[in-house]
Parts: C-alpha cells; structure tokens; sequence
C-alpha cells in the first residue's frame, strides 16, 4: 500500500517528476491459542527504481512478494523489454504477473501490482502508466495506490494556479511542488507516509531519496540536540 505520482513536464526543461512515499505496510496473521490475530508492521522502503542503462524509472503499488522482486529485477536489468511493451501498448510481463498471482481464475485487486514508468529513450521523457492486466497509457500527470484520492484532489485543486497542468506546460520546479505537496496531502492515507523523489530529464536521471533522508535525519538530530541543550 502506498501512494505514487508522476508529473510531466514540458517548460524550459522536459522531463518527468516521479514521487512516492516511502512506507511500506507488512500484515499477516498470528495465532495465538484459539484465536488469530492480524499484525501490521511498517518500515522505510525505497519505491522507486531505476534500470542500469538510467533510462527507465519504475516504482509499483501493490503486493510485495518473489513474484515482485523477480518482475522487478527484469526491468532493472534489462531482460524485460520495456520499451517494446510501450511502443505495443501492453506489458505482457506485468499481465502474467498478475494472472499468475491469481492462479489464472479471477482478478483480485488486492493481490497485484501496477505501476508508472519514466523513460528517457531518444532523450525524450515520457511517463505512462501501466495496469495490471497490462495496458499502458501515456499520461501528462497521475497518481496511483492507496491515497491517490488525496492526491489527485490536491493536483487538481491547483489548476487555478497551474493551468497548464493539461497540458503539462509547466516547469520541473514546479513539477517537484505538485508532487511534495501531493505526497504530503495524501499522508491522510494511513499507508502513506515518507518522501522520495526522482526526476528524469532528456539526458540523465536524479535520484534524490538519500539526499532526502539524510536531510531529515540531521535536521531531527539537530532539533534534538537544541532541546537537550535547552534543558
């Protein structure tokens, strides 16, 4: 469970902001004597990742399992062919993800995986989604899991100020704030929490997650040490 946005833009600067949370929810069932008992438990998580040719971005909602790590580790090292799934339209990779997942019987929303991409082939950014039964859409913004309500509302809600939005005729700065603050409105959401933000432009990819975490972990450090000194 988790929240994720990706902004394209096209000011100045073209390319892609992806944004995720990075919370990740585990659940499972504990028995104890007669009765069983759900236990939830959450940990940091990094979301999105980038295939080592830096020429896609990908990060995933949905079930975290072998299955997951396997799909996912074939993007990243280029076994699956993403850019022929986008130039079709469909990621059969991803629908038989799924239908493996679900024995080939029926859909289970809850037990799948969709995701967003960001490529930068041919130096051109574009960012797609892609569902679990494997069709993909191009898309000028969006915002996928759990507390996409939230964050949706909150991008729309600055058409006013933003009115380019669609078409996305607006800055990569201004890209970063739709997708922080989207993040942050969607932190409602019980499952989402945490920051991490890529940015994929025409000839390289950023990942700025660790700079993001170490920032927070000194200014939380430093608010400490003032209120001990203040003692």
């Amino acid at each position: 469970m988790t929240t994720l946005i990706g902004i394209a833009t096209d000011g100045e600067k073209k390319g892609i902001v992806l944004g995720s949370d990075s919370r990740r929810t585990h659940q499972e069932w504990k028995q104890q004597g007669d009765i069983a008992y759900k236990v939830q438990t959450q940990r940091e998580a990094q979301k999105i990742y980038v295939d080592e040719k830096r020429e896609v971005a990908v990060t995933m909602t949905g079930v975290v399992d072998p299955n997951y790590t396997e799909f996912l580790t074939g993007i990243l090292n280029g076994s699956i062919n993403v850019k022929e799934a986008i130039e079709k339209g469909y990621f059969a990779d991803l629908n038989e993800l799924n239908l493996r997942r679900w024995e080939f019987k029926l859909p289970n929303i809850e037990n799948s995986n969709a995701l967003l991409l960001a490529t930068r082939y041919e130096n051109d950014p574009q960012l797609h989604t892609c569902y679990p039964l494997g069709a993909i859409e191009r898309r000028a913004w969006t915002s996928i899991g759990s507390g996409e309500e939230h964050a949706i509302n909150y991008i729309l809600s600055q058409a006013v100020s933003v009115p380019a939005l669609n078409p996305p005729n607006i800055t990569l700065a201004q890209g970063v704030d739709l997708a922080y603050q989207g993040l942050k409105e969607a932190s409602q959401d019980i499952y989402t929490g945490g920051l991490d933000l890529v940015v994929i432009g025409e000839e390289k990819i950023i990942e700025f997650g660790e700079k993001i975490k170490t920032s927070l972990d000194n200014a939380e450090q430093k608010t400490i040490t003032n209120i001990r000194n203040s003692l």
